[in-house]
């Protein structure tokens, strides 16, 4: 097994778990249960405006994320030199960086978005871990009764097809559809088949599409919210 086989079954198998996590906590615990209390209103009554703290608040836990995902890209590089004898490959370190870094911000940003929708901290958090449990424990689910009203059996090209296109929809998934693009290995959930997966539509193109919409759409909303309806 491969260096980049083994980052691949830990990051999918840990770092994705647990980023989206720490990415809604910290979103909780930096905005979203000060906008819910009306913590936030006392700062703005000393002429910050409410664009301004809806841009310093969000880039401060976005800078955060980033710190926090290199520290353990850090840890891991030091780790793998000190067993494995070298350092991982640096583009595919840095992929998986960055893909991580995605999932983080989109979940930072749907916390953001839903502290202007509900109005109380539990409803704030728990709408938050369950559309987390969701996209990380029942979208493959999903996916499959998708592929079977298609009429698709499982391990077809038509059911890898399915389970492709539905990643895209789920920004847990991000991650995986990076190793995929990487090792033409089709890392989804529970799902996994090995060959040339170009023909199912994993490019840097749609992977560049997929994270561009999943930040924009909560972030255009967030900020519209934050600037316009309080």
């Amino acid at each position: 097994i491969s260096k980049n086989q083994l980052l691949t079954s830990f990051v999918s198998g840990i770092l994705a778990f647990f980023v989206p996590i720490m990415s809604i906590l910290a979103s909780y615990s930096t905005y979203g249960k000060d906008r819910v209390t009306g913590v936030l209103e006392s700062v703005l009554v000393r002429a910050v405006s409410r664009r301004g703290l809806a841009s310093i608040r969000y880039a401060a836990v976005a800078c955060a994320l980033a710190f926090a995902i290199a520290v353990m890209f850090g840890a891991i590089e030091v780790i793998a030199k000190i067993f494995l004898g070298s350092f991982l490959d640096l583009e595919y370190s840095l992929s998986s960086f960055y893909a991580l870094l995605v999932e983080a911000l989109v979940f930072s940003a749907l916390v953001f978005l839903f502290s202007h929708v509900v109005k109380s901290t539990g409803a704030l958090i728990g709408l938050s871990i369950v559309l987390w449990a969701v996209f990380e424990f029942f979208w493959g689910l999903i996916s499959l009764l998708v592929s079977q009203a298609l009429g698709y059996t499982i391990g077809s090209a038509g059911f890898f097809h399915v389970i492709v296109v539905m990643s895209y929809f789920n920004p847990a998934d991000y991650y995986g559809l990076v190793a995929t693009y990487l090792t033409k290995t089709l890392v989804a959930g529970p799902f996994s088949a090995n060959g040339a997966l170009g023909n199912l539509g994993v490019t840097p193109l749609t992977l560049a599409l997929d994270a561009i919409l999943w930040l924009a759409t909560p972030l255009v909303a967030y900020f519209y919210l934050a600037t316009r309806r309080d």
